[in-house]
């Protein structure tokens, strides 16, 4: 029986068992197989079936499938090489990455693994990647310009783009956005209160001076928690 046949018998038989999927990716909305899924029933059906394969990595990343009975007898599956950029990683760790996802993808190629389109959800995942970049370059102008109302603002219009360009700052930027933050916080309640007083003391020229020192951020954060007879005065106020 030649190699080709053994593989083809292990294929119809992997393919026979009924694996769980444990990778996903949450922008796209798919499952995939992650390396540990099946590796282990891959390496004993090849067993079964008198193959042996064994990985390497040099200009590319090649499988060798051999024939345990004849060892001449082989099949060679070669990936180009890619490098792995995971934040914060040693380069021996981003090394590991990659030859990791490496031995995954030939273990896919050789199996015939079905795996989701990439290229049928890239348009959303690139998307999603240009929204989180573009929150990215706001937060950093907002730190730039000093302007914790622009963080509150786009904390509360997209917290999970704002959590990820927080998540990409370095120490010092993250301590000043927090102190940034907890002032703009400390304001708006400040202004709230100012804004309320005024209202009950019919001020208006208190309440003009009070929303010109706001920013444009400032403005409609402080106007949204005032209460339903501030923000009429408020609205009464800026109309003359």
């Amino acid at each position: 029986m030649s190699v080709y046949k053994k593989l083809s018998e292990a294929r119809v038989e992997f393919h026979s068992r009924e694996l769980k999927k444990s990778g996903e990716n949450k922008f796209a909305g798919y499952k995939y197989f992650e390396l540990a899924d099946f590796i282990k029933p891959a390496i004993d059906i090849f067993h079964k079936h008198g193959l042996c394969a064994f990985v390497s990595f040099g200009a590319e990343a090649t499988m060798t499938i051999v024939d345990v009975e004849n060892p001449t007898d082989r099949i060679v599956i070669s990936s180009p090489m890619a490098e792995a950029q995971l934040k914060g990683c040693h380069p021996v760790q981003n090394l590991g990455a990659s030859q990791t996802y490496l031995r995954r993808y030939l273990w896919v190629a050789a199996l015939e693994i079905i795996e989701h389109d990439a290229v049928d959800s890239s348009a959303g995942e690139n998307k999603e990647g240009a929204d989180n970049q573009s929150r990215l370059g706001e937060v950093v102008r907002a730190l730039e310009e000093g302007n914790g109302f622009a963080l509150l603002a786009i904390s509360k219009a997209d917290d999970q783009g704002y959590r990820f360009a927080f998540g990409r700052l370095n120490s010092k930027q993250k301590a000043l956005g927090r102190e940034l933050e907890q002032k703009a916080a400390m304001l708006r309640m400040d202004y709230v209160q100012q804004l309320a007083e005024a209202k009950d003391a019919q001020d208006e020229l208190a309440c003009n001076q009070l929303f010109d020192e706001l920013n444009v951020e400032g403005k409609k954060l402080v106007y949204e928690m005032c209460d339903d007879s501030t923000k009429t005065f408020i609205k009464a106020v800026r109309k003359k």
